[in-house]
């Protein structure tokens, strides 16, 4: 199965994201923001929203896959949150169409830091029906727990993806002699 693709990395970067919601001087419409970014994500087929795709820890339900592409990782992601969503959004256009080491290079934190959702505001007293109201610090503190999980998947799947393209470039070459430095012995095979 090869993943949808979707504007994150590509037409909508984490620059982006950072300088739109530099703009913004309500935290209402900047969440309101983090959620239309959630818009733009394709909806995973349903045959994927299951086990295998599922990322453990989140308090909502994420799916996550990819796969390598020109020797970059492509990633598709979907929640059953409208905020998560967005969040997913946010680290895929920091993670999306980029090399294993463009990933790893990349300062999440600093990022998270920069669009600055701690200092959401206050809810609002005079509320009607009908009116957008956040309490933000669920939202972030669950953003932020998804995003770490989000994280360290993505850094799994990176390591996945390499020891994968280092599998496919040696395996036909069982028998030849080759020089090289043992990094790990893991149930019997040798990684090199």
């Amino acid at each position: 199965m090869s993943v949808q693709t979707n504007p994150f990395g590509d037409s909508i970067t984490s620059e982006d994201i950072v300088d739109t919601l530099s703009f913004f001087d309500d935290w209402e419409e900047r969440y309101k923001y983090i959620i239309d970014l959630g818009k733009e994500l394709p909806a995973m087929p349903d045959n994927k929203k299951n086990e295998h795709f599922l990322l453990r820890g989140c308090q909502s339900q994420v799916w996550i896959d990819h796969e390598e592409s020109d020797g970059k990782l492509l990633f598709e992601a979907d929640s059953d949150a409208h905020i998560v969503r967005g969040l997913l959004g946010m680290v895929l256009a920091a993670y999306n169409r980029k090399t294993p080491a463009e990933i790893l290079a990349f300062d999440i934190e600093d990022y998270f830091k920069q669009v600055d959702l701690k200092q959401g505001q206050k809810l609002k007293k005079d509320a009607v029906i009908g009116d957008f109201i956040v309490d933000p610090l669920p939202a972030i503190d669950l953003g932020r727990i998804d995003a770490q999980s989000a994280k360290q998947v993505i850094f799994q799947k990176v390591r996945d993806a390499e020891r994968e393209r280092q599998y496919e470039e040696y395996k036909d070459r069982v028998g030849e002699i080759i020089t090289g430095v043992v990094k790990s012995v893991e149930f019997g095979h040798v990684v090199v």
